[in-house]
C-alpha cells in the first residue's frame, strides 16, 4: 500500500493529528524506527514538539518524518485544543503509549550506537574528569579561591565535563505534578527500602507525597525526585512492560500508589493527568534524540581529537594552578588529583 507524507522533519507546526486505520512509518536523520499501528479508536500524534514549546507564540519544528497509509483517516487538531483532547481517558492513554514507544525505540538506538570501544573509552574519561571536577568544586566550597573559581568556569565549557555532568550528575527532567489521593492508597518506605525494582512487572504509578527517592538503572543513579506531587513509573505504565529502572527511598518517604485498575478513576479526579504525563514523556524523547546525536559524535574521529585536547588542557591548567598554591595541605590534595589524571588510561 502506498504511503503519504503526514509531516517532515524540520517542518514548522502549530497542529497535531488524529490518525485512524493506518500504520505510521517514522524516520529521523537517517534512522528508521519500527512502524506503529494505530489503535481502533485512532491515535493522537504530532503533540511532541508542541508540548515542548516554551511559549504559545513559538512555532516549533518537527523532530520526525512520519508517513501514513494512503487509506488513513486524518483529522487535524489545532494546538489550542490539545489539552482538552488529553482529558479524554482513551485518547490520552493511547497518545502517551505512542510517546512511550518513541522513548523505548530511541533507547534501543542509543544502546546499539554506544556499545563500541570508542564510546566506552570516552565515557570512562568523561566520568574520571567529571569526578575530578566534583572534587575541585568541593575544595572551592571550603576555600573560595577566586583563581580556582575562574578555572572551574573554564572547565565547565569542556565537552568532557558537560557530558559527565549530564550523564553522571544531573537530576531527571521535571516530573508531572498532580494532586494527592485517598489515605488508603498511601504507602510508606524507610531509608534504603526499594519501592520498585528494575525488571519487575508493572504494578502501578507512584506519586510522591513526602520525602526523596532515587531513580537507579543498574549501578548508575539517573536522578532524584523530591517534590510533593511528582510522579514516577509512567514509562512502564504506558509500555505495559517490566520496570526500566529501580526506585529507592533516600529517606523516609510516603507516596500515592495508583494501580492500573485504579487509573481510570484517578484520571476522573485529575483530568489533566495524561496531559502532564505527556509533557514529561516529551522531554524524555527530546533527551534521547539529543543523546543519539551525542553518541554519534562521540563515536566519530572528531571526538578522539577533542578528547586528547581537553584532557591535556585540563591537566596542564590544573598543574599551573598547583604551582600557585602556598598551602601545603591544599597542594597535596590538588597534586594527588593531577597525578591520578596523569595515570588514568
Amino acid at each position: 500500500m502506498a504511503s503519504l507524507l503526514l509531516y517532515k522533519e524540520g517542518d514548522a507546526t502549530r497542529e497535531a493529528f488524529r490518525v485512524e486505520s493506518s500504520t505510521l512509518h517514522i524516520e529521523r536523520n537517517g534512522l528508521s524506527l519500527k512502524p506503529v499501528v494505530t489503535p481502533p479508536r485512532g491515535l493522537l500524534i504530532g503533540t511532541l514538539e508542541l508540548l515542548l514549546a516554551d511559549s504559545p507564540i513559538i512555532i516549533p519544528k518537527r523532530f520526525f518524518t512520519i508517513r501514513v497509509d494512503g487509506e488513513a483517516r486524518v483529522v487535524r487538531v489545532p494546538v489550542e485544543e490539545i489539552e482538552d483532547v488529553y482529558r479524554d481517558y482513551h485518547t490520552g492513554n493511547e497518545a502517551n503509549k505512542f510517546l512511550a514507544a518513541l522513548i523505548d525505540q530511541t533507547n534501543g538506538v542509543i544502546q546499539s550506537l554506544s556499545g563500541g570501544p570508542i564510546w566506552r573509552r570516552y565515557e570512562r574519561f568523561s566520568r574520571a574528569f567529571y569526578d575530578a571536577m566534583l572534587r575541585l568544586e568541593q575544595l572551592n566550597r571550603q576555600l573560595e579561591l577566586k583563581q580556582l573559581e575562574v578555572l572551574m568556569q573554564e572547565f565547565n565549557n569542556y565537552h568532557l565535563i558537560r557530558y559527565g555532568r549530564f550523564h553522571f550528575g544531573t537530576p531527571l527532567p521535571p516530573q508531572v505534578t498532580v494532586g494527592g489521593g485517598k489515605q488508603e492508597s498511601v504507602l510508606r518506605k524507610e531509608k534504603g527500602e526499594v519501592i520498585c525494582s528494575e525488571g519487575e512487572a508493572f504494578n502501578g504509578l507512584y506519586i510522591l507525597l513526602q520525602g526523596t527517592v532515587i531513580i537507579q538503572k543498574g549501578k548508575r543513579v539517573l536522578g532524584t525526585i523530591d517534590k510533593e506531587g511528582e510522579a514516577f513509573g509512567e514509562l512502564s505504565l504506558f509500555l505495559e512492560e517490566k520496570r526500566t529502572a529501580s526506585v529507592i527511598a533516600k529517606e523516609r518517604s510516603s507516596f500515592l500508589w495508583v494501580t492500573k485498575e485504579q487509573l481510570p478513576t484517578f484520571h476522573k479526579q485529575h483530568p489533566l493527568l495524561f496531559y502532564e504525563l505527556a509533557r514529561t514523556l516529551s522531554r524524555r524523547v527530546l533527551n534521547n534524540l539529543e543523546e543519539i546525536e551525542e553518541v554519534r559524535w562521540i563515536t566519530s574521529q572528531a571526538s578522539e581529537i577533542l578528547l586528547k585536547s581537553e584532557k591535556d588542557q585540563f591537566i596542564k591548567k590544573l598543574q599551573g594552578f598547583l604551582r600557585t598554591l602556598e598551602d601545603g595541605e591544599i597542594s597535596e590534595v590538588v597534586g594527588a588529583l593531577v597525578y591520578s589524571l596523569l595515570e588514568f588510561r
